[in-house]
């Protein structure tokens, strides 16, 4: 779900526009009630702008900004496109399912007009128009060269003769008729509104749980997210073997360097495979035996005042089934009798297993640093 809103923009006169002195464009927050039945007090809220962009015509531009902040409407939802993660679900947010949330909207579209009308606001603005974010709007707010040439060039001549800014309202900004089109008739009114209304990007969601045989529940009783499947209505559900395994895999790399750091002997075999392999510029070594005495090695340059501090970065994961490959970005620093230095910059190259007890281990571990080094005591 999210907050359905819609705006009302005008022409900003030149003394009403943001100076070096007022560098804040956003110049009122506003939470009110609509009135409606049934709608809690408060339930509105607008915000006030005399700056809409970051262009030249964004500083001629004032916006008034509604939204409904408790809203009713909550039938959003988020469906995956494929069971691979890397693909982008499809989100329908459904904003305006409760047709009270749409009274509300229209309600309070229809008071922010009339606010056009009044003097102290007709002093500062000209030419209000319904406002939305449209695709006009989207291409020209990317920031690059061009679009400063262009919305330059535009700013100017909107500062021009009126039926000259007018003209560039209607055929660069507008995607729809004019107000007094939107506030013709009731009818009139909520097209619009169905067709401009947008988000203010907070939005949430929940997923349902339940039962085993509930085919709408994503988690289980316990929270657990179910495996993937799709059945015969085509619904897709989220992985736990995916962001679970994920989070696992992360873990081990963290587990695996404080272990190894702290002089954990037993912590740092029980992240490996008892065929496992190791090698980097220092050692080349394979199962649990030659891991273990290698841990030790770390262990007995920590007892004898060599602090190791492994640190990972951009750990990159692939999995497939119950095997991953995973890569991670190494730093070592070293310290001892109040001295540091640091190994050269490398990368830890893995391939990891998933054990039938559920557990992610290291079957190779692979360090590439940027050029060979020695390390007295941990050689082999």
């Amino acid at each position: 779900m999210d907050h359905p809103s819609i705006s009302i923009s005008s022409y900003l006169k030149l003394d009403a526009r943001k100076n070096p002195y007022s560098k804040r464009s956003l110049h009122l927050g506003m939470r009110f009630s609509s009135g409606v039945d049934g709608a809690p007090p408060g339930d509105m809220a607008l915000t006030v702008s005399n700056k809409s962009a970051w262009h030249a015509i964004g500083d001629r531009i004032a916006v008034i900004t509604l939204w409904v902040n408790k809203t009713f409407s909550e039938t959003g939802q988020v469906r995956l496109s494929s069971a691979d993660w890397r693909q982008e679900p499809d989100v329908d947010f459904n904003l305006l399912s409760d047709h009270r949330d749409l009274v509300r909207l229209a309600k309070g579209f229809r008071e922010i007009a009339a606010l056009h009308e009044l003097p102290p606001l007709k002093a500062v603005t000209s030419d209000a128009f319904p406002a939305s974010f449209t695709d006009k709007i989207r291409q020209v707010g990317t920031y690059n060269t061009k679009n400063r040439i262009l919305t330059s060039i535009g700013a100017t001549l909107m500062d021009g003769p009126s039926f000259l800014r007018r003209a560039i309202i209607r055929g660069f900004i507008m995607e729809s008729a004019g107000l007094v089109h939107a506030l013709k008739d009731d009818e009139a009114l909520e097209t619009y509104i169905k067709r401009a209304t947008v988000g203010v990007w907070h939005c949430s969601c929940s997923c349902r749980m339940g039962a085993d045989d509930d085919p709408m529940a994503v988690t289980d009783p316990q929270g657990r997210v179910r495996d993937v499947h799709a059945g015969a209505s085509g619904r897709s559900r989220v992985s736990a073997s995916n962001l679970e395994d994920r989070a696992a895999i992360h873990d081990l790399f963290t587990r695996y360097c404080c272990a190894l750091d702290n002089g954990e002997i037993e912590v740092v075999v029980d992240c490996f495979t008892v065929d496992a392999i190791l090698k980097s510029p220092v050692i080349d070594i394979s199962g649990c035996d030659e891991i273990r005495a290698f841990a030790a090695r770390f262990a007995a340059q920590r007892t004898a005042g060599t602090q190791f501090r492994h640190m990972v970065s951009n750990i990159a994961v692939t999995i497939t089934g119950n095997r991953a490959a995973a890569s991670a970005y190494l730093l070592v620093l070293i310290s001892k009798d109040g001295n540091h230095r640091s190994l050269l910059p490398g990368r830890y190259a893995c391939e990891l297993i998933k054990e039938d007890s559920g557990q992610w281990r290291f079957s190779r571990r692979t360090v590439f640093h940027d050029h060979d080094y020695t390390l007295d005591g941990i050689d082999r």
